[in-house]
């Protein structure tokens, strides 16, 4: 049920903000206006997925039961909130790679997404015996690799500035 909700979550809570980032950066000609754009998106994202995560963390109890179905599972819910959150950044710098027509390191995060992903899940839930909190964080740590991959490959794709047009 997790994975049903965060399909959700990403697709709602950042309101297409990749199309629109799309549309307008690839008709952009000037690159101090591309970083605008970048950036105004970036922000974007930053803060919607700021505010879904501050929400379900406050509502956590009545979430968790209501989307995992059982109670007890507060951890679980928790982990698996911040792990969404975190993977609607990094869908956001994805496609922030594919417009940027880099299509190396779009490939090279992925990869290093599954790779720390599934690593750290089968230490986790197999070896370690901690089941499926351990396949969460094994779920959140791939994330976090892949966030901080795409945030450095990125840097100077943004500044501080933002376009409220």
């Amino acid at each position: 049920m997790l994975k049903v909700f965060s399909s959700l979550a990403l697709l709602v809570v950042a309101l297409e903000i990749g199309q629109a980032f799309g549309r307008f950066y690839a008709d952009e000609q000037s690159f101090e206006r591309k970083k605008i754009i970048s950036s105004t998106s970036l922000l974007f994202t930053v803060v919607t997925f700021t505010v879904f995560l501050v929400i379900c963390q406050i509502f956590t109890p009545t979430l968790s039961e209501i989307v995992l179905g059982t109670e007890g599972l507060d951890l679980f819910f928790r982990l698996g909130t911040v792990y969404i959150a975190i993977k609607g950044v990094v869908l956001f710098l994805n496609i922030h790679f594919r417009y940027s027509l880099m299509s190396k390191q779009y490939a090279i995060n992925n990869i290093l997404l599954f790779l720390v992903t599934a690593t750290i899940s089968i230490i986790l839930a197999y070896v370690l015996n901690w089941g499926l909190i351990g396949m969460v964080i094994g779920l959140l740590i791939g994330s976090i690799a892949s966030l901080a991959y795409s945030t450095y490959m990125l840097r100077f794709s943004f500044q501080l500035a933002v376009d409220i047009k």
